[in-house]
C-alpha cells in the first residue's frame, strides 16, 4: 500500500460480509437519487480509526480476535437513533479528510495499536457516501433522506484502508481507495468458551 500520495489518508476499517455488502450497496443506490454524489466514492465498510501507518498483519489478525471476544456470538448491528437524532450521521476524522456519511454501528471497540491511531470512532458510521471533506454539510434536506436498511451481521473482518483524491470530478466527492488483506473476525461457534 502506496502510503505517500497527495492528500493520502489511512484507515482501519470494518468491512461486512458480501451478504449485508448487497443490502449496502442497495441504499447507497437510494442515497445517490436522494443527491448524494459521493455515494459510490467509498467501499461498503466502516473507517474505524485514522492511522499514521498501515497495521501489521498480526495487528489486524490481534484485533479481529479482540473484537470476536467482545462480541461473543453476538451480532454488529445498527445503533439505535435518539428520538432528537437522524438515523443517519456524518463523521469526519480530520478537516482536511473525507466526511463519512450513513448508519452508526453499534459494536464494540476492538483494540488498536496506540502507537499507530490518530483518531478513532466508538460508534463508527458505516459509509456508503462520502459527503466531501472535513465536516461537510448533507447535500439534500433530512427529509429527503431514505431511512436506513435493517441491518445486522456477524461475519466481518478488519483491514487498512488507504483513501486519496481520484484526481478527477469534483475534488470533494472523487476518492480512490486501496483495500488491504482482510483479516477475518473468528468463527463464534469455533471459539473455546473460557478463551
Amino acid at each position: 500500500m502506496k502510503t505517500d500520495r497527495a492528500g493520502f489518508f489511512l484507515f482501519a476499517v470494518l468491512v461486512p460480509h458480501r451478504n449485508a455488502v448487497f443490502v449496502i450497496e442497495q441504499f447507497r443506490q437510494k442515497l445517490f437519487a436522494a443527491g448524494f454524489d459521493g455515494a459510490f466514492s467509498f467501499p461498503a465498510a466502516a473507517p474505524l480509526a485514522l492511522l499514521s501507518r498501515p497495521l501489521a498483519g498480526a495487528e489486524l489478525k490481534a484485533a479481529a480476535a479482540d473484537l470476536r471476544k467482545l462480541l461473543g456470538s453476538g451480532k454488529i448491528t445498527l445503533a439505535a437513533a435518539p428520538k432528537e437524532s437522524p438515523a443517519l450521521a456524518a463523521d469526519s476524522f480530520s478537516p482536511e479528510g473525507p466526511s463519512f456519511f450513513g448508519p452508526r454501528l453499534d459494536m464494540p471497540f476492538p483494540a488498536l495499536p496506540a502507537s499507530a491511531v490518530l483518531a478513532r470512532r466508538e460508534k463508527p458510521v458505516l459509509a456508503p457516501a462520502v459527503l466531501g471533506r472535513g465536516g461537510a454539510e448533507r447535500p439534500c434536506p433530512a427529509a429527503e433522506l431514505p431511512s436506513p436498511p435493517e441491518l445486522s451481521f456477524r461475519a466481518a473482518a478488519l483491514a487498512n484502508l488507504g483513501v486519496y483524491p481520484a484526481g478527477n470530478g469534483e475534488a470533494d466527492y472523487s476518492y480512490t481507495w486501496e483495500m488491504g488483506r482482510l483479516y477475518w473476525l473468528p468463527n463464534p461457534a469455533k471459539i473455546a468458551p473460557d478463551s
